[in-house]
């Protein structure tokens, strides 16, 4: 990834790709998609912002920065999950829904059953992640600073270690609040974003590493959420292989294909919202209660089309209210 990277749009591609990913992924398109998919869009994410990692910010600049960009959308949203429960659920779940959508706002961690029913902030756990991966590399960063040989292989290998020790930890420990344990599990792809950005791998280096995802597919499996990795190694090494065929894609639409590109690129910019908007739909029926309203009665397929058609209506409503751009980071197409 030998490229400058302040909002370089090739990243921004990235990401559309990703988000759109993680909607197909959540149809699910089949065993087999599912398993490809899955081995690499999350970590596709992590690594996509480790990428942009840095140590010159202080601690509290970077953290309140964080506070707003990550945990106020969750926070936002799960208003969103609360308000709307009610609405969109038959009578009888009305009382429960809501009870375990409020715990979810307290808990925003590991999700686990209840006699009321899922205490979980679905696809959130993303930011949650992303707000403790970032606080603690930084902290990694900072500890590390000492070491005056090999201080980039030091905050890595020290990252994979934290990670590798998160995921066992989730078999030993209770489930675990705030979504600190996936921010720690996640450590290893931030760093691995990080420290590709100031280390350049060949492309040979790179190719070698889409031969071991090819092996990822087909001996291990990862399912970031779950805390599951079929084969640890080769899980995080095809991870990264993947993400960086979907470099080299997203660098040639950006370079040879400027129409396709800008559109990859404006999912990317507001994948956040996307997150947060199907995030919404799927915890409270919303769009399914409006198909029961409208007495419109599509399965399988259309169905699906239908769900995301009025997600992309919500996010073209989202990007034109300032105050929700200013809370989901949003652009609108001309902004690009």
């Amino acid at each position: 990834m030998n490229v400058e990277t302040r909002r370089n749009p090739v990243f921004d591609v990235m990401k559309g790709i990703g988000i759109i990913l993680m909607l197909v992924g959540h149809i699910p398109p089949g065993e087999t998609w599912f398993h490809i998919i899955y081995s690499f869009h999350m970590p596709l994410f992590f690594i996509v912002a480790g990428v942009f990692a840095n140590f010159d910010v202080s601690l509290k600049d970077a953290l309140l920065k964080d506070v707003k960009r990550l945990l106020l959308p969750v926070l936002v949203t799960m208003a969103f999950v609360v308000l709307l429960s009610p609405l969109a659920y038959a009578d009888d779940d009305n009382f429960n829904n809501v009870i375990v959508q409020l715990f979810s706002v307290l808990w925003l961690g590991d999700a686990f059953d209840t006699k009321w029913g899922m205490v979980s902030i679905d696809s959130l756990w993303f930011l949650m992640a992303l707000f403790w991966a970032r606080c603690f590399f930084r902290w990694i960063g900072r500890c590390c600073s000492r070491s005056q040989k090999f201080q980039d292989e030091l905050i890595l290998v020290v990252c994979i270690g934290i990670s590798v020790m998160s995921i066992k930890l989730h078999s030993i420990l209770p489930k675990v609040p705030f979504g600190v344990l996936h921010g720690l599990s996640a450590l290893n792809f931030y760093a691995a974003g990080w420290y590709l950005k100031r280390h350049h791998l060949p492309s040979w280096a790179y190719l070698c590493l889409v031969g071991v995802w090819f092996g990822a597919l087909r001996f291990g499996g990862i399912y970031m959420v779950g805390y599951q990795y079929g084969c640890y190694p080769i899980d995080i090494l095809g991870a990264i292989g993947a993400t960086w065929l979907v470099y080299e894609l997203s660098r040639v639409l950006c370079l040879h294909m400027p129409r396709v590109s800008k559109l990859f690129r404006w999912f990317g910019v507001n994948s956040l919202a996307i997150l947060c908007i199907n995030t919404l739909d799927r915890k409270t029926n919303l769009v399914r209660a409006m198909k029961y309203v409208l007495g419109i009665k599509t399965t399988g397929f259309p169905s699906v089309m239908f769900h995301y058609a009025i997600e992309l209506v919500i996010l073209l409503v989202v990007v034109q209210i300032a105050w929700m751009r200013s809370v989901y980071g949003t652009k609108r197409w001309n902004e690009l």
